[in-house]
């Protein structure tokens, strides 16, 4: 990256304000244009949580077993990318 650029992110899961999983600064999007809809992919193989974030994801997928939709549906995560020019 060229000197005086920083990127910066901001992740949520599950609507929870999070830490970043330890390997974020590699993701690439993919952007595929169709008929004037653009539909944004995230290409990587694997997130990894730590911490309080590792627990809320362990947790998540528990709670499929007292009536929760656990690892049948996705947890929700958004992630937020900036790159500030400085």
């Amino acid at each position: 990256m060229p000197q005086g650029n920083k990127v910066l992110g901001k992740f949520t899961l599950n609507g929870v304000q999070s830490n970043a999983p330890i390997e974020w600064n590699t993701i690439e999007s993919l952007s595929t244009f169709d008929k004037e809809a653009v539909q944004a992919n995230i290409s990587l193989s694997k997130f990894t949580f730590a911490n309080a974030e590792a627990t809320a994801i362990k947790n998540y997928i528990l709670a499929g077993m007292t009536g929760g939709v656990g690892i049948f549906e996705g947890m929700p995560m958004q992630l937020q990318v900036f790159k500030l020019n400085m």
